[in-house]
């Protein structure tokens, strides 16, 4: 890539360094030219959820210097990195007079909203699980078997997986305690940690994600449970 065709400014940053901060104004968009900067969002509990680890060619901050929204996510360098700034003028330059660069910026912007509707899922989702309270139980699960409900599946499903777990409906005698996605090498899982009743109304309900989620189900026993 030639970075000289970029109309901006250079810059380096040590590693550690925060470019932005999310709820920022969008005055610029970055070209990676050296090192790599995570992309990162806050979620519940002062919590980080990473959206992106960008190289040397890709960009980042486009999306809100196209919308003049403010920033959506966080940008930190990991290690010490140089980028070009581009502000909103020398983007409209590159459009006009690099059209293939243009067309890369417009790609990548096509799929980071793509994905970001996959991201407002599972922060939803996150948000919805920190909010539920436990409608039977304290200290105790009041004679509830409690199990870790692991389901493995294609990270290219991810977005049905993460859509149907958005609209599930928990039945009465089932308690969620927690709920996690963790993105794999080969797959991505979705846990949950729940309190139930009969085993058979918890198989109703994961049965919802169809094919999509190859499940496990392994016995847990609560630390904090009084005998």
């Amino acid at each position: 890539m030639d970075f000289n065709l970029f109309k901006g400014t250079r810059k380096q940053y040590p590693p550690e360094t925060v470019i932005f901060e999310e709820g920022d104004p969008s005055d610029f968009m970055y070209v990676v030219v050296s090192g790599k900067v995570v992309i990162y969002k806050k979620v519940i509990q002062k919590a980080t959820h990473v959206l992106h680890i960008l190289e040397v060619g890709e960009y980042f901050g486009e999306m809100s210097l196209v919308t003049s929204a403010r920033r959506s996510a966080s940008a930190k360098t990991i290690e010490e990195t140089d980028v070009i700034q581009i502000d909103k003028s020398g983007l409209h330059k590159i459009l006009k007079e690099e059209p293939e660069i243009g067309l890369s910026i417009m790609k990548q912007l096509a799929e980071r909203l793509d994905r970001l509707g996959e991201t407002l899922i599972y922060s939803g989702l996150e948000l919805a699980l920190s909010r539920r309270k436990p409608s039977r139980f304290q200290n105790d699960y009041s004679g509830k078997t409690l199990f870790m409900v692991t389901g493995s599946y294609n990270p290219e499903n991810k977005g049905e997986v993460l859509k149907t777990a958005s609209t599930i409906e928990w039945s009465d005698d089932i308690d969620v305690v927690a709920g996690i996605f963790k993105p794999g090498k080969t797959e991505d899982a979705i846990i949950y940690i729940v309190a139930v009743d009969e085993f058979k109304t918890l198989l109703t309900i994961i049965s919802r994600f169809n094919d999509f989620v190859s499940w496990d189900f392994c016995p847990v026993l609560p630390v904090n449970a009084e005998k």
